[in-house]
């Protein structure tokens, strides 16, 4: 497995280049404004980017 800076821009030059099986990626944004959890602040932190996960897998698909 794979893992570390793994974008949809370089999915396909990892795994060409290991001969790896599976990456290990992590497809976030940062998100700076607090989420709205009643008392609770998180401040800024990250989440899953729908849009990089749907880039990352065309990319390792070859679409």
């Amino acid at each position: 497995m794979a893992c570390g800076g793994i974008r949809a821009s370089n999915a396909r030059q990892v795994l060409a280049a290991t001969g790896v099986a599976h990456l290990h990626a992590a497809p976030l944004r940062n998100v700076s404004e607090p989420t709205a959890g009643g008392d609770v602040s998180f401040g800024p932190h990250h989440e899953t980017d729908p849009a990089e996960v749907v880039a990352l897998l065309a990319a390792v698909r070859g679409s």
